[in-house]
């Protein structure tokens, strides 16, 4: 039985994919009545993640966020199966790059990159951007999904214009074994990492944050050059991003300085404009030990 409905949610995505964009907007206005007024979508979670990231603002300003975010949200799901339908000229003209010339120099030297982005804006529309604009080997890591059905229908939309996709259990092997090969990898460093990864501990939006390594591990082991891709949005349907090189000099960074730097500028794009970030993510779900906060200083 959960077969047949994980069969039928395909094929609307699929068929909700070659609608015309006023169709999916109008669609998205109509899912935003239902999810935030209607079901009520882990408004919860929501409401308690703004209150604890944004402690200085009112119980209205946090609601206008709020408001915003469930619209981006409707958004990003219906622009979403766009992905399956896509061409690269469609792609190209809804995601543009600017300001990137740094970016194609490295590449031109030869250098690896690590690109790190985050829940923010539509990041899947990115990851299947990304390869077109990049001239070398592009490698994207994911987390599979348990619903094997669905997890077909990701894997093909996020490769169809050439990303390589790597399970997270495996990527650093499959990095290894095609080192000789110039690349830049995609990395949404922004998940909550399980209890048992290693990962990090920062401050990050008002609260104790668990950080993935994978970025800071990756970059060392490879001399890549970290850059983070900068996503704006100029219209409705309509985005733009530049790399924004971070660190190109690894060996020269201490130990978690390069997670840090990625986990900041996130940080500061958030704040500007936190209504494009994914706060029904729970995020902060897990919580240090003492052990964690001496270490960490937090």
């Amino acid at each position: 039985m959960n077969s047949i409905f994980s069969y039928l949610g395909v094929f609307l995505i699929r068929l909700v994919s070659y609608l015309p964009f006023s169709i999916i907007y109008f669609l998205s206005d109509f899912f935003y009545l239902l999810i935030y007024h209607v079901f009520g979508y882990r408004r919860k979670v929501v409401y308690q993640n703004l209150k604890n990231a944004f402690p200085e603002l009112n119980e209205s300003q946090r609601k206008t966020i709020e408001k915003k975010f469930y619209h981006h949200l409707c958004d990003v799901f219906l622009e979403t199966t766009k992905l399956v339908s896509f061409t690269e000229a469609e792609l190209k003209k809804r995601v543009k790059i600017k300001n990137s010339e740094r970016f194609y120099e490295l590449i031109k030297e030869g250098r690896n990159i690590s690109v790190v982005f985050g829940h923010y804006h539509n990041w899947e529309w990115f990851a299947q951007a990304l390869p077109i604009y990049t001239p070398i080997t592009t490698y994207g890591i994911y987390k599979p999904l348990h619903n094997k059905i669905f997890d077909k229908l990701f894997y093909d939309m996020r490769t169809r214009h050439g990303i390589v996709a790597l399970p997270m259990q495996t990527s650093m092997r499959t990095l290894i074994k095609n080192s000789s090969t110039q690349f830049s990898i995609a990395i949404i460093a922004d998940q909550t990492p399980s209890s048992s990864d290693s990962n990090y501990w920062t401050t990050f939006l008002n609260q104790d944050t668990p950080v993935f390594m994978g970025t800071e591990k990756i970059s060392k082991h490879f001399n890549s050059v970290v850059a983070f891709m900068d996503i704006e949005q100029v219209k409705r349907g309509h985005l733009e991003f530049e790399f924004v090189i971070l660190a190109e000099n690894i060996s020269e960074l201490k130990e978690f300085e390069i997670t840090e730097l990625h986990t900041r500028y996130l940080e500061k794009r958030i704040k500007e404009k936190p209504e494009f970030w994914l706060w029904s993510h729970r995020r902060w779900k897990h919580k240090p030990t003492e052990a964690i906060k001496l270490k960490y200083n937090l």
